[in-house]
């Protein structure tokens, strides 16, 4: 009997056959021994070589032993008898024959070699010489054809769309050509490659499919719409298998174009907080804030000195925003995000929100605009607040020092310059001309630590930022304490830390 096992089954197989044998009796004679004889590939053109397997089925407690022969009778041509040759003997049990009961023997059918003597029907026979547990036994014959040569193939490549656009899908479909041998259809894969890069774009298993010899198609194809715009030299190389010769396509030159990118499209605008905290979905005048989306700008661009030879930029790589059908600064944009400043308006309650860019103009959004939407700054995702000593040197971890900027703890009792957005209007109220400075009306309420903190000033110290100069509470103690505020009655977000140390 034939038996193939991975590495994986070989445990679970051998305690299979330890069970099997300990149902069986004891036998009181000679089993009679069931031969069983299987080939691999068939058929078989000559130099190729061929896997033998033959095997005694497990009839008693032990399994078979010994050797099995195996013997081809093939009829050559111009030859007066049938000519017989020894293939080969398999020892079972052997290291080479692991599967109990079973073995397999490679054999060459190269045409030099004394096996399989000639092209055509050979007859194989497994013939099994018996132990003291099972008989001699014989296989019945097994028919293994040798071709005398591959069959050629021919392959034609086609392309569904040419040329196509970038995001397009395209099928490549190779088509293959032969003559039909030993009533078997081709069989193997094809691989399609880009021969200007070497790449392979996919590959295929061959399926005939057809009701007859002469209408029977053979191909395979892949789909890809992965193809940036460029020029491709695809060609389909097909692998042939044991009775088909490998054969490649002609080369076609597939033309992909830039084609057009989708609209552009909002899917959310909070206020700016950096790190990953959970932002504030109102807004405020006078804001940052963030716009999401895809396809809002074809590239990544922050403002640069140049952006601001007329003041604050109101449009950056071909991309400007609209708050309330007002315009709006920009500072960064990306294919997903932009940032801008909120226009001056004391609108309160929903506002549109629009951006028009080098690939169209966006549906408009929605945001909910309030008097203030006031939210920390922070640094990282374990959310640092934004911090300064009074020297303006930066306050907060070690852990977020970079080269040239050395972070250090605040200690109880220094004031601190702490950072945040979203503060609305200053008194006097700032204009388009002077967003750069100004006060609040009123000063916020801020914690640290749970314990609440002397503020001793608090206003606008650049373009949508806000400052609040606090002062430590003396008791303060070590760590990163919970950083908390309000403004106007409205609390700012959870989650953000001051680290303190004596």
């Amino acid at each position: 009997m034939s038996l193939r096992i991975g590495s994986s089954q070989a445990a679970r197989v051998v305690v299979l056959v330890f069970l099997a044998m300990l149902a069986l009796p004891a036998p009181a004679t000679a089993a009679t021994s069931v031969v069983k004889l299987l080939s691999t590939p068939n058929p078989v053109v000559q130099g190729q070589n061929v896997t033998v397997t033959a095997g005694v089925n497990l009839a008693v407690s032990m399994p078979a032993s010994g050797t099995i022969t195996i013997t081809d009778t093939a009829n050559c041509p111009g030859a007066a008898a049938a000519t017989v040759v020894v293939l080969g003997t398999i020892t079972l049990g052997s290291a080479t024959s692991p599967t109990p009961g079973a073995g397999t023997l490679v054999v060459s059918s190269s045409s030099s070699s004394p096996y399989f003597p000639c092209a055509g029907p050979n007859s194989l026979v497994a013939s099994y010489n018996g132990d003291s547990n099972y008989s001699a036994g014989m296989s019945q014959p097994l028919s293994e054809t040798v071709l005398a040569r591959f069959t050629a193939t021919a392959t034609d490549l086609a392309s569904s769309l040419n040329p196509s656009s970038a995001g397009q899908t395209v099928t490549f479909t190779a088509r293959l050509r032969y003559t039909l041998a030993n009533n078997t259809f081709p069989a193997g894969v094809v691989v399609f490659t880009d021969t200007n890069t070497g790449g392979v774009l996919g590959s295929a298993r061959v399926q005939t499919s057809g009701g007859g010899v002469v209408s029977a198609n053979t191909a395979a194809s892949i789909a890809t719409s992965s193809l940036a715009a460029g020029s491709y030299a695809v060609l389909a190389a097909y692998s042939g298998d044991n009775i088909y010769s490998p054969s490649s396509s002609q080369i076609v030159n597939q033309v992909v174009g830039p084609g057009t990118p989708p609209p552009p499209s909002i899917t959310g605008v909070v206020t700016t907080q950096g790190g990953d905290l959970s932002h504030n979905t109102n807004i405020a005048q006078n804001t940052w804030i963030e716009i999401h989306g895809s396809n809002l700008a074809p590239s990544t661009l922050d403002w640069s000195n140049q952006d601001f030879s007329k003041g604050l930029p109101l449009s950056l790589g071909g991309v400007s925003a609209t708050v309330n059908n007002k315009p709006a600064a920009i500072s960064y944009i990306s294919p997903t995000q932009v940032n801008i400043l909120t226009p001056l308006d004391d609108s309160v309650g929903p506002v549109p929100v629009q951006l028009s860019t080098p690939n169209g103009v966006t549906q408009i959004a929605t945001a909910m605009e309030a008097p203030a939407s006031p939210s920390f700054l922070v640094l990282d995702a374990a959310g640092h607040v934004a911090a300064r000593h009074a020297d303006f040197s930066p306050a907060g971890p070690a852990s977020l020092s970079v080269p040239g900027f050395t972070f250090t703890p605040v200690k109880p009792g220094e004031v601190v310059l702490l950072y945040a957005v979203g503060l609305g209007q200053t008194s006097p109220p700032i204009t388009d001309q002077s967003r750069g400075s100004g006060s609040l009306p009123t000063l916020p309420a801020i914690s640290i630590g749970a314990v609440p903190a002397t503020v001793q000033a608090a206003g606008i110290s650049g373009p949508g930022l806000y400052q609040f100069n606090v002062v430590v509470p003396p008791g303060a103690q070590d760590g990163d304490l919970v950083l908390s505020g309000s403004y106007n009655g409205i609390s700012t977000e959870n989650g953000v830390v001051l680290t303190v140390q004596h």
